[in-house]
């Protein structure tokens, strides 16, 4: 049985926070990682859960690591 998977508002908080952080638009940030406005409305609104692909492609846009995203989540 496969297992749904939930959204996780502290990956939509660090996303969010990071981008207001650095002034960008959620238009300009979502041109910048290759993906649909309504997306990132989502990810950030904890409605969807990206996949790595995505999440990848975010923290490219805002010059950010996974290491980093990592360790601010996990604490």
């Amino acid at each position: 049985m496969a297992r749904e998977s939930r959204p996780d508002p502290a990956l939509a908080a660090y996303i969010k926070r990071h981008r207001e952080a650095t002034g960008t638009t959620q238009e300009d940030l979502a041109y910048r990682a290759g993906i649909a406005l309504s997306t990132l409305q989502a990810i950030e609104a904890c409605r969807r859960e990206p996949g790595w692909s995505t999440v990848l492609a975010i923290l490219d846009a805002l010059d950010l690591s996974l290491s980093t995203l990592a360790a601010e989540i996990g604490r």
